[in-house]
């Protein structure tokens, strides 16, 4: 077994011990995913107390919820005595004092630091001892919202990787100060709204989120290299990646994805200044080569497979299972092929490797640096799965 990362991303967890399942939800903001949320934890029968301080926005969660039940019912995948069950189950409120009871409160309003900070301190009041406190965030620092309150080992984050109802994969957010209970405890609850909890390091963006960005960001690489989209979407296609809109990123998205994740202040101006799209360019590696379906693939999979190394060696995740399992369930990474990080142990490390360093000598030497984990492994002839924080 290889050791590697930061082990205070992850406290010592029993993984034998029995989590206390919470009994009474509460979602706070009734908008698009809070009303969501509700409804798939009426679904897996629990109480649901659906608060927002806006009686417009209760309104629309009502109503979206009655939409659902509406389109579950046409579809006989409901009967009329369960809606009524199920929709019995949730409580709307206006009123804080509401969620004063609950076991585990989940936050699901705007993705905002300023209002998260401002939201989890008056919950870290008002909540009764032991309740777990959850924002629910695609990148935002989990530790600088626990720190709001005065209860941080209960706080625990989750990004839910794609819509809230169809999400089959949710990140659990291990923030610097969460107790190790709290984390399994919230795991169990991913796991029985009937979809899998991931434990994953604080680090922005999370797991989902880096692999995300570097995949659609070597499809930008491809394209300013000559490859055109239609060749790029249908050679991944072909080999099993999802099509659609996580296929080939639009440029709105990547513009905003640019600024998100990358540490160069230079990139946002690039973005800012109207250079970004199809006409920025990454380290200025602009060139024009010859790249058949073969290159294609391995560009984009293989990077894929130097993030997650590096995720790995940072301690933002925990084991390379736990990103194939991000991948394939939230990112439409083949399942035959196991995830990047299993695909890449069947292939050898050292054939990975070798062909990193080739990239890196052909198209942009910083870019397709490999990551010294993946490069220790495969000097060892070692795995990923060999590999735990």
């Amino acid at each position: 077994m290889v050791v590697a990362g930061n082990h205070v991303m992850f406290p010592s967890v029993n993984r034998d011990a029995k989590p206390r399942i919470p009994q009474n939800i509460g979602v706070l903001g009734a908008r698009g995913m809070g009303s969501d949320l509700a409804y798939a934890c009426a679904v897996a029968g629990y109480s649901v107390v659906l608060l927002d301080v806006s009686s417009e926005a209760l309104d629309e969660g009502v109503e979206r919820i009655r939409k659902i039940l509406a389109i579950e019912k046409k579809n006989e995948r409901l009967s009329e005595g369960l809606a009524i069950e199920r929709l019995t189950r949730i409580t709307m409120s206006q009123d804080l004092g509401s969620l004063a009871d609950a076991d585990l409160v989940i936050e699901a309003a705007v993705d905002s630091m300023a209002t998260k900070k401002q939201i989890f301190k008056t919950l870290g009041a008002l909540c009764k001892p032991g309740a777990v406190l959850a924002p629910c965030t695609s990148a935002l620092d989990v530790n600088q919202i626990a720190l709001a309150t005065t209860r941080a080992t209960d706080v625990v984050g989750l990004h839910f990787i794609g819509s809230t109802v169809d999400s089959r994969v949710v990140e659990v957010i291990n923030g610097q100060h969460t107790a190790a209970d709290t984390l399994l405890i919230c795991q169990a609850f991913i796991n029985s709204l009937s979809k899998t909890g991931v434990i994953v390091g604080n680090s922005f963006g999370f797991v989902g989120g880096r692999m995300r960005h570097c995949y659609h960001r070597e499809i930008l690489r491809l394209q300013q290299n000559g490859a055109p989209p239609e060749r790029v979407d249908k050679a991944l296609a072909g080999w099993g990646m999802a099509s659609g809109h996580d296929s080939i990123i639009d440029l709105a998205e990547l513009d905003q994805d640019t600024c998100a994740y990358s540490n160069s202040a230079s990139a946002c101006a690039a973005a800012d200044a109207g250079q970004s799209g199809e006409n920025w360019a990454h380290n200025n590696c602009t060139k024009h080569f010859t790249l058949d379906s073969d290159e294609i693939i391995r560009r984009c999979i293989y990077t894929l497979i130097n993030e997650g190394a590096h995720l790995l060696e940072e301690g933002v995740a925990l084991r390379a299972a736990d990103i194939d399992k991000i991948c394939v369930l939230g990112y439409g990474f083949p399942a035959n092929r196991g995830g990047p990080m299993a695909y890449a142990d069947e292939t050898g490390l050292n054939a990975v490797y070798n062909d990193l360093c080739r990239f890196r000598d052909t198209y942009c030497s910083s870019y397709w640096k490999p990551a010294p984990l993946l490069e220790q492994l495969a000097q060892d002839g070692k795995k990923f799965a060999d590999v735990l924080n």
